[in-house]
């Protein structure tokens, strides 16, 4: 059924549903800082650590990236890769970092699978794995 359809038209697809998981990242960091915003007195008064400005500011990025990188999936996919991998260094950073107890820490495999999984699944969404079709108007996909 796939060779009846143009070339561009799985790429297309594999952009939307990349575009799709970027909007959820963009919504969670959204989330973040909203909550960190609202309960910033006391995330205070309990001593949490990272504070409440460094959940502020970790979320406003993942907004901004996830928005900025589904955006680009249209306009300039192989771009919208540097997003990706943006979310996936932010992410690791924040666990490496800023996580603490012994027992969060076993969790790493499981984080490493599905990092490289939607590492490699972005960029095969992005064109960057894909060979280049010259579509029927002399354009390339």
């Amino acid at each position: 059924m796939s060779s009846f359809l143009p070339p561009h038209y799985s790429l297309r697809w594999r952009r939307v549903i990349l575009a799709a998981v970027l909007l959820y990242l963009a919504w969670l960091g959204w989330n973040r800082f909203s909550l960190a915003l609202a309960d910033r007195d006391l995330l205070t008064e309990l001593g949490v650590s990272p504070g409440s400005t460094y959940l502020m500011l970790y979320g406003a990025l993942w907004f901004l990236a996830g928005v900025t990188g589904a955006v680009l999936c249209f306009v300039r996919p192989r771009a919208a890769f540097v997003a990706v991998c943006l979310l996936a260094l932010t992410g690791w950073a924040d666990f490496l970092i800023f996580t603490r107890p012994a027992e969060l820490m076993g969790g790493w495999p499981f984080m490493l699978i599905y990092t490289v999984l939607g590492l490699l699944y972005s960029a095969w969404a992005c064109a960057w794995l894909v060979r280049k079709e010259v579509l029927a108007d002399g354009r390339t996909e």
